[in-house]
C-alpha cells in the first residue's frame, strides 16, 4: 500500500472511532491544504510585481495569508468543489493607493467565492458568484 493510500486509510479508520473526526479528515485530505497558494490573478488584473499575496487553508477551517499590504484571515469550509469563505478581516495597515485596491479587490474577490477547480498546469482557480476568477499557485 503506497503511502497516500495508507494516509487515507488512518483516517478513514480514525473517522470512524472517534465521534466528529469526519469533518477533521475531510478538511485533512482537501487538495487546498498544504503549502500557501500564491496569487498570480485577481478578477483579470493581475497582481503588481513583488506584492506577496497568498492564502494558506488550514485542516481547522481557518484560512490564513497576504493580501497587498495586510494580512488576512477568514473561516473555509468546502463540499464536492463548492467552497464558502466567510468571516473575512485583515490587519489595518496603510500602504500606496495602487497595493490598496488591489487588495480590497482581493478581499471582495474572497469574499464572493462559490468554487474552485484546478487548471491543467496545477493552478487553482477560485471561481466568485459573479464569474470571476482568483488564480493561484503553490
Amino acid at each position: 500500500m503506497n503511502r497516500r493510500c495508507r494516509t487515507a486509510f488512518i483516517v478513514a479508520l480514525a473517522s470512524a472511532l472517534v465521534p466528529g473526526a469526519d469533518v477533521l479528515a475531510q478538511k485533512r485530505l482537501s487538495p487546498l491544504i498544504g503549502d500557501p497558494w500564491h496569487i498570480e490573478d485577481i478578477t483579470g488584473h493581475g497582481v503588481i510585481d513583488k506584492s506577496p499575496e497568498n492564502l494558506l487553508f488550514t485542516p481547522d477551517g481557518k484560512l490564513t495569508g497576504h493580501g497587498t499590504c495586510n494580512r488576512i484571515f477568514a473561516a473555509w469550509t468546502e463540499s464536492e468543489g463548492a467552497l464558502v469563505i466567510e468571516d473575512i478581516g485583515a490587519t489595518k495597515k496603510l500602504c500606496a493607493p495602487a497595493l490598496m485596491t488591489q487588495e480590497q479587490r482581493l478581499l471582495t474577490a474572497l469574499s464572493r467565492v462559490t468554487g474552485y477547480a484546478f487548471n491543467d498546469t496545477g493552478a487553482l482557480i477560485l471561481h466568485t458568484a459573479d464569474g470571476k476568477t482568483i488564480t493561484a499557485r503553490q
